[in-house]
């Protein structure tokens, strides 16, 4: 009988939405960064915050957008997920709870987590430009959706479209025919 869900490369693909993915990353997060606690980042083992944030950034983050980068998030699963991770820093650093977000990030020096997905999304979004056009049957897909007038709100490359725009970056179709190093 069919079923809702599939797991494709390590990521939950669901009819539902992400929320079973978004919950095993800071599922995984959360049991990563408690695993590293016995390593002296606990609090009770005088725990020196830019050793943390070191090994939160180099540790924690990886695991926590795993495979995110590939999925088409609301606006309301990347609040959650950025939520999440202000809370979390804060607790790093020891901050009041009511510390406003920009803060965190400047003392944590770290860019928020929407921002550090971005990245991610463009540096796939390279890779996928840089392939040899007989691998790349992707690259015709994402030249169809970014030639064409209508939005899709469930595609990653209309998704990467709105991210060119908003952080004033060429067109994607550009990328796609320059061929970045």
């Amino acid at each position: 009988h069919p079923t809702t869900q599939a797991r494709h490369v390590g990521i939950v693909r669901s009819v539902e939405g992400n929320s079973a993915n978004i919950a095993a990353r800071l599922s995984s997060h959360r049991k990563a960064v408690y695993g590293m606690l016995s390593a002296g980042l606990a609090k009770g083992h005088r725990a020196n915050p830019p050793a943390s944030l070191r090994v939160e950034m180099v540790f924690g983050v990886p695991v926590l957008l795993s495979g995110l980068a590939s999925l088409v998030l609301s606006a309301k699963e990347e609040s959650l997920l950025a939520q999440q991770y202000k809370v979390h820093l804060q607790r790093l650093l020891r901050l009041h709870q009511a510390t406003p977000a920009p803060v965190v990030f400047m003392l944590a020096g770290c860019l928020p987590l929407q921002g550090q997905l971005h990245l991610r999304m463009f540096t796939l979004f390279g890779q996928l430009c840089r392939l040899r056009d007989g691998n790349n049957i992707l690259a015709v897909r994402a030249r169809d959706v970014f030639s064409s007038a209508l939005s899709s709100s469930k595609s990653w490359f209309w998704k990467l479209r709105q991210l060119c725009l908003q952080y004033g970056v060429p067109h994607p179709l550009t990328w796609l025919s320059s061929r970045p190093s």
